[in-house]
């Protein structure tokens, strides 16, 4: 129950969200506005809800135990904030636009990138790009697909991919001074140039798969750890 920006809740607060679909509260259309949440039962979200904007105060703390605040909450227990840079696909696909990422800044050269599971949205590189590091979540069950001819560089926190699917286009991907991890996923390289310069290269056995896609792997010296 509850009027205008209220809501009240008197027994159970439960969701059918899930760690890779997890129901989200905001205000109507998103909009940059404080909901209030009057909670006089209990509440089973953990791992379950990403929350914005939710003032809690006037009832009981919502318990929420690794769910994901999106900032503005108040009296929610346990929620966890996704790190800065982290992809959300909240406007569109495209990776060049700042409202898709957390913290509403598009990542550059001293930027940690990061495409988790509750944020499982395709992702178009659509420009030419130039960060510290790209890190793939096991659960993130999406494409990130480079456009075309633009290029990629990746800084010293190297390419790490855990899961999800990556598909090159033609441009040029160069992972500067370290490592390449593909630990699970599928990645199809550029049909252009992937440079590897330096660090080491990790493609683990069975889950991953690597595709050339017809195009040159460059693994590059100082090189000091073994192919594996």
């Amino acid at each position: 129950t509850g009027v205008g920006n209220g809501v009240i809740i008197e027994g159970v607060f439960a969701s059918d969200g899930s760690v890779l679909s997890p129901s989200f509260f905001f205000f109507f259309n998103d909009a940059a506005v404080d909901w209030e949440l009057t909670l006089n039962g209990t509440s089973t979200l953990a791992n379950k809800v990403v929350v914005k904007r939710s003032n809690a105060s006037p009832g009981l703390g919502v318990l929420a135990t690794n769910s994901i605040s999106l900032g503005n909450n108040t009296n929610w227990v346990g929620l966890v904030e996704p790190p800065a840079f982290t992809w959300t696909g909240a406007v569109n696909n495209n990776f060049n636009v700042a409202g898709n990422w957390y913290g509403g800044v598009v990542p550059t050269t001293t930027s940690d990138v990061y495409f988790k599971d509750y944020f499982s949205v395709d992702c178009t590189i659509n420009a030419n790009i130039n960060v510290k590091s790209i890190s793939i979540d096991t659960n993130y069950n999406k494409t990130i697909t480079q456009s075309g001819a633009f290029t990629i560089n990746v800084g010293v926190g190297g390419w790490t991919q855990n899961g999800g699917t990556f598909v090159g286009g033609s441009g040029a991907i160069t992972i500067a001074n370290a490592n390449f991890v593909l630990a699970g996923g599928d990645f199809t390289s550029t049909s252009g140039t992937l440079s590897v310069n330096g660090g080491s290269w990790t493609s683990n056995s069975g889950t991953p798969t690597f595709n050339a896609n017809s195009g040159t792997v460059y693994i590059r010296q100082p090189f000091n750890t073994a192919i594996t």
